[in-house]
């Protein structure tokens, strides 16, 4: 399962099945990249890897937003998501609870995404990183709107290109 699939199966379950309005992918948040973002009244950041391995290496590449996301508390001026998951596919063998719950710290959630019929199951629910974001209004306005935009101009070049 490539990551472009395991990205359309993650925005179709928090669109469609959990009713998040708002699903926006490659955001950038406090100089953060995430691959997903779904908005509602919190901000839940999802991280995708194919292998069980990246999800070491993203904490060794990532040290400083990861400790930033693991404090208790959350500076009044930068935003951080309510909510963190790890994405994986459905399809890896060894994914017991023993190999994740050593690997991904416990706050931080995970979730197996798979292909067919747009499944995605969550094996570690993520406890709240923060229970309120006091920016979240102007992250709306600001981040987002840019965001969707160039989204929409992406898609429309795609299609260009297959004519």
């Amino acid at each position: 399962m490539t990551t472009e699939e395991m990205r359309l199966v993650l925005l179709h379950y928090f669109r469609f099945r959990l009713q998040y309005p708002l699903v926006v992918t490659e955001c950038s948040i406090n100089g953060y990249l995430a691959d997903i973002l779904a908005i509602h009244n919190i901000v839940v950041e999802v991280e995708i890897k194919r292998h069980l391995s990246e999800i070491t290496q993203d904490f060794k590449k990532k040290p400083r937003k990861h400790s930033f996301y693991l404090e208790c508390q959350s500076p009044a001026n930068r935003l951080k998501p309510n909510k963190f998951y790890f994405a994986l596919p459905s399809d890896l063998r060894k994914i017991d609870e023993e190999n994740y719950s050593k690997i991904i710290p416990e706050p931080y959630g995970l979730i197996l995404v798979g292909v067919n019929y747009y499944r995605c199951q969550v094996v570690k629910r993520a406890k709240y990183l923060i229970r309120k974001n006091e920016g979240l209004r102007d992250f709306f306005k600001d981040i987002l709107s840019k965001r969707l935009t160039s989204e929409n101009i992406d898609l429309r070049k795609k299609l260009m290109e297959r004519k």
